[in-house]
C-alpha cells in the first residue's frame, strides 16, 4: 500500500474529527442572560494625594475593597501619593471612589485623580 494511503492512528482520527466540526452561530446578544454576579466589570486606577502615607491608608483601603468585593492593590509612591487599582462592577467602584475621597480617620485626602486600567486584576487585594 502506498505511504499516502496508509492509515495513521491519531493523526487521521484528528483530521476526521476536524472535518466533521460545523460552525455554530452564537445566539443573538439579546438572548444572552447573565448569571447573577456576572454583570459587566471594569478596572479603575486612582492616585490619592494628601496625608495618605503613615496613617494606615493602604490597610484601610484594602479592608474597604474586600468588604465591597473588589480585587486590586494599593501601594505607596515615592512622591507621597498612594496608587490604587480596583476591579469590579461600576456601581461598586463608584462607592469605593467615594470612600477614597474621605479615606480613614487619620488621613487627609487633598485630591483623587481617577483613570482606567486594563483588567481584570488578580483575585484579592494587596498592599505594597
Amino acid at each position: 500500500m502506498p505511504r499516502s494511503q496508509r492509515r495513521r492512528p491519531g493523526v487521521d482520527d484528528a483530521r476526521e474529527a476536524i472535518r466533521s466540526l460545523r460552525w455554530i452561530e452564537p445566539p443573538a446578544a439579546s438572548t444572552l442572560v447573565m448569571a447573577k454576579g456576572m454583570e459587566d466589570k471594569t478596572c479603575r486606577h486612582w492616585l490619592v494625594s494628601g496625608r495618605v502615607q503613615g496613617v494606615f491608608f493602604r490597610a484601610a483601603t484594602r479592608d474597604q475593597a474586600l468588604a465591597l468585593g473588589l480585587d486590586g492593590s494599593a501601594c505607596n509612591l515615592g512622591n507621597g501619593q498612594v496608587e490604587v487599582f480596583a476591579y469590579g462592577a461600576p456601581a461598586v467602584l463608584d462607592q469605593f471612589e467615594a470612600w477614597l475621597q474621605r479615606g480613614p480617620p487619620a488621613a487627609r485626602v487633598d485630591a483623587v485623580v481617577v483613570g482606567s486600567c486594563p483588567g481584570p486584576l488578580p483575585a484579592g487585594f494587596t498592599t505594597g
